[in-house]
C-alpha cells in the first residue's frame, strides 16, 4: 500500500510523531527543552539533519470523494479519489420478474429486512473529474 502511486490532485497528509520531555535535553539541539518553541526548534533540526528510517509515521488521505453518475436512472460510472468498494440498494421491487431477477433480504437494523437489489460496482480513481466536479461545488453558494 505505501509504494501504490497516487492519482495526480490527491492530498496526502503525513503526521509524524515527535514526542519530548518537557526538561530534558533536546538531542540535535541540546537544549534544554522548556517551552513548545524549544520542541519546534528540535524538529526542525531532526529534520534538516534527515528522518530516521524506522522512524513510524501515519499517512492520512483526505477525505474519500465519490461521484456516482447517472443516466436514465442507471449508474454509468463510478468515480473516486480512493480505492473503495462501492454496493448499490434498490428497494424499488415492484413489477421486477422474480424468476429473472435475484431479490435479498437486506437487514435493516432490530432484526428487520427489507427486499431489494443489491448491485456492486467497480470504482475507478480518477482526480480529473472528482478535482472539477469539487472546484465546481466550492463555487456554488451554499
Amino acid at each position: 500500500m505505501k509504494t501504490k502511486k497516487l492519482e495526480t490532485g490527491q492530498s496526502v497528509t503525513i503526521n509524524v510523531p515527535f514526542t519530548y520531555e518537557i526538561g530534558d535535553e533536546g538531542t540535535r539541539t541540546g537544549k534544554v527543552l522548556e517551552t513548545i518553541a524549544d520542541c519546534e526548534a528540535e524538529v526542525m533540526a531532526e529534520v534538516a539533519e534527515g528522518l530516521d528510517e524506522n522512524l513510524h509515521m501515519e499517512v492520512e488521505p483526505g477525505d474519500p470523494q465519490v461521484l456516482i453518475v447517472m443516466e436514465g436512472g442507471l449508474v454509468q460510472e463510478v468515480i473516486t479519489s480512493v480505492d473503495c468498494d462501492v454496493v448499490k440498494i434498490d428497494y424499488d421491487t415492484n413489477g421486477c420478474d422474480q424468476d429473472d431477477e435475484v431479490i435479498y433480504n437486506i437487514p435493516q437494523g432490530g432484526g428487520k429486512t427489507a427486499k431489494g437489489f443489491l448491485s456492486y460496482f467497480d470504482s475507478a480513481i480518477n482526480m480529473e473529474p472528482i478535482n472539477r466536479v469539487w472546484d465546481f461545488l466550492k463555487s456554488v453558494p451554499a
